[in-house]
Formats: C-alpha cells, sequence, structure tokens
C-alpha cells in the first residue's frame, strides 16, 4: 500500500513538471532531487528513500547494518528534472558497512542526460564510466550509464563505499 501511496504523491509532481509537493510542512519540487558535491542523497533524494522506507531513518544507521538492500522506484509518469525525464530511483545499500548507491533513473538517452548533468557543472565521465569525487578517492565516485534493468533507460549514479 505504502508504495501505491508514494507513487501517488510522486505522479502528482508529473502534472506539470513544477507544481510543488507538501511534505512534513517542507515543499520541495522533482528538480531539487539530486546528489550533494560529496555524492549523497541530498535533501530532497532523502525524503525519496525515506518515503521509499516508510519512515524516518538514518541512513548511516542503515549503512551500518544493512544486508544486501535494494530497492526500486518506477514513476507511473515520468516528471520533469532540468529538461529530463525522470522516472524513478534505484538504492542499493551492501551488507554491514558494504558499498551502497543512489541512482536517479531518466527516460533520456545517456548522451542528452550527460549534457544536462555536464551542464549543471558534475562534469560526468564517458558514458559506461566513473570518475571519483576529489576528496573522497576510492571512497565516493559518479557516472552514468544505461540501466542494467531495460537499457532504455540512463541512470546517473553515485557509488559510495
Amino acid at each position: 500500500m505504502l508504495d501505491g501511496l508514494l507513487l501517488l504523491g510522486l505522479t502528482s509532481l508529473a502534472g506539470t513538471g513544477a507544481e510543488p509537493v507538501p511534505d512534513s510542512g517542507n515543499i520541495f519540487r522533482a528538480e531539487q532531487i539530486g546528489f550533494s558535491p560529496d555524492c549523497a542523497p541530498n535533501n530532497g533524494f532523502q525524503k525519496i528513500v525515506e518515503m521509499m522506507a516508510g519512515q524516518n531513518l538514518d541512513l548511516s544507521i542503515l549503512q551500518t547494518v544493512s544486508g544486501n538492500i535494494e530497492h526500486h522506484l518506477e514513476l507511473d509518469v515520468p516528471v520533469n528534472w532540468h529538461g529530463l525525464k525522470l522516472s524513478g530511483f534505484h538504492l542499493y545499500f551492501g551488507i554491514e558497512r558494504g558499498p551502497y548507491n543512489f541512482s536517479l533513473v531518466f527516460q533520456d538517452s545517456p548522451e542528452e542526460v550527460r549534457a544536462v548533468w555536464n551542464q549543471r557543472g558534475w562534469n560526468l565521465p564517458p558514458i559506461g564510466e566513473a570518475r571519483d569525487i576529489e576528496g573522497l578517492e576510492g571512497y565516493a565516485s559518479i557516472g552514468i550509464s544505461p540501466s542494467p534493468a531495460d537499457g532504455e533507460t540512463t541512470r546517473v549514479t553515485c557509488w559510495r563505499d
């Protein structure tokens, strides 16, 4: 049931792509969902993670004790995200402080997604490659790739170890 409510709430974003969605007294738009400069989920993405988990959660605790948890969320109707079509989210938490990653999934070509992200200052590497986040070498990286689930969507992923 939670997934249905979450999809209903996120799908309401799709109406104009700019309609705000209330959450815990705060309002955010799809364009606010992304990554912080250190390649962690920003506040907007954190709200999605919390909605997917059905509770307010502390990511640091989940990352410490999780046991290979994977979540996928596909939106019924993509929402406008800086001119791209944001269509889903992917979360993966490894076993006991193992790797974890966060992905935004787009219904646009990898070339289009890379161009928009690079215009926004992310300096994404060529498609299928990853680059280390400056100052977090060997710990955090970001990359872009066709989605392994269907090959028709594109993922931008932050990997953290």
